[in-house]
Parts: C-alpha cells; sequence; structure tokens
C-alpha cells in the first residue's frame, strides 16, 4: 500500500513566472473506480481494512493548458512542478465522518523530483476541502510515472493524461473531523475514514501531440521547505 494517502496542496514558490495561455479544448476523463480497502483513523493510520468492493463512475473535466511551472529546491531536493487547469470532478458515493465547508483547492498537476539523487515523479489529480475542523479530498495518483521523465525536465500534458490513463492509477478519499485531547494534541473524531483501490479509464480521451501544445515561461524559486510539508498531509 502507497504511503502517499497523505497528501497535500503542492508548494507556493517564492519566486514564480506565469504565463497565461489561451485556453486549451477541455478534457474530460471518466473513471470505473473500485474501492476495496478501508482505513479508521480513530484506531490507525496504517491499518487497512479488505472491504465489499465499491464500484462506481468517477469523472474529471479539466482545461490542459499548463497554467504554472515552477522549481522548488532544497537540501539534496528538487522539484519540477507543472500545473494544469483546474479540474472540476463528480460526487463520490462514500461516506466517513460528514466534514463539510473548508477552503476547496482542486489542482491537476505533475512533480519530476530528485530526491537524495533518486527520482521521485508522480501526476496528481486532487479535489480537497479542508480546515482546521476537519478535510474532505479526492486524489487520484500515479507515481511513478511510466515511461519516465528526464531529470530535472517539467512535465507536459502528454505525461500528465499518459499517468491518469494508467491501469495502476491510484484512488484514495479521505473524509476526516478533527479535535484536539486534554493535551491540545490533534484526534480524529468517530467516522473519520479513508478508502483506497484503483480507477481505470472508460473513456478514449485522445492525447494532443506535441506540436498543438502551448510552451511557458517558467521560475525558479529557492524554497527550503521539507519534502514531506509538500506534498503529505500528516493527519
Amino acid at each position: 500500500m502507497s504511503c502517499t494517502l497523505r497528501r497535500v496542496l503542492p508548494i507556493i514558490a517564492l519566486l514564480c513566472c506565469t504565463a497565461v495561455p489561451a485556453a486549451a479544448d477541455p478534457i474530460s476523463l471518466v473513471y470505473r473506480v473500485d474501492v476495496f480497502r478501508k482505513l479508521d483513523f480513530t484506531r490507525s493510520l496504517t491499518a487497512w481494512e479488505t472491504i465489499t468492493p465499491v464500484t462506481f463512475t468517477y469523472s474529471v473535466r479539466f482545461d490542459g493548458d499548463v497554467t504554472v511551472q515552477r522549481v522548488s529546491e532544497g537540501t539534496d531536493e528538487r522539484y519540477a512542478l507543472t500545473y494544469f487547469g483546474t479540474p472540476s470532478v463528480s460526487d463520490v458515493p462514500l461516506t466517513g465522518a460528514g466534514y463539510s465547508g473548508g477552503l476547496h483547492t482542486a489542482q491537476t498537476y505533475v512533480i519530476n523530483g530528485t530526491v537524495h539523487g533518486a527520482l521521485h515523479q508522480e501526476a496528481v489529480t486532487l479535489d480537497q476541502f479542508s480546515d482546521d475542523r476537519g478535510s474532505r479530498n479526492v486524489l487520484l495518483l500515479r507515481t511513478p510515472l511510466d515511461p519516465a521523465l528526464p531529470p530535472g525536465e517539467f512535465g507536459d500534458l502528454a505525461a500528465f493524461l499518459g499517468a491518469m490513463r494508467s491501469p495502476s492509477l491510484e484512488f484514495y478519499f479521505n473524509d476526516l473531523a478533527y479535535g484536539r485531547d486534554q493535551h491540545g494534541n490533534l484526534t480524529f473524531l468517530p467516522g473519520s475514514t479513508g478508502y483506497y483501490g484503483f480507477a481505470s479509464l472508460l473513456d478514449n480521451t485522445p492525447v494532443p501531440e506535441p506540436a498543438t501544445m502551448t510552451m511557458f515561461a517558467f521560475g525558479l524559486a529557492a524554497a527550503a521547505l521539507r519534502r514531506r510539508s509538500l506534498y503529505r498531509v500528516r493527519h
């Protein structure tokens, strides 16, 4: 089981150069999701339980424009991040703590990182609501990328769509409510639940040819941030 369940919003770089492209045609991806594991956060952060499979359809719609390209660097770490259009996603028929409200973050992106000399590459579709009361998020994740990106290069739309079409695309759903114990430590309230499964693409969305993709300027940023704080939510 991948430990990437605990993902957070990617970094805000210190410096950024962003180009605003012409609008691309919307891209729609429709998946069959098969969920087969469940995690009760009030009991454990690692004790996944096998459940009777839950199957449903999940759709993602976004523009294929590159909206931002950034580089973030730390000690023995370097990340090239490419963001695409903000996704709109369908409802998920799973339940947990019943969290609602909070700040809405929706992102599609590719990370090409080098950590202590080793490649760390992933493609992500994230839809999340969160604040200090809890969080509710849906994540599609493919890591590592196959084929891999050359070290240090930005991912493009073809790489992102290739990852989102992978037969090994992971699906995560969390519905969590937070509390505090008598010492002020974070706790999970009853019902805080995570689900895990796989997403299989149902449609046949074409991958644009490289010549049709708009290239953009990218910004360089020095952000001495720990990787865990960039990409993992420590619930």
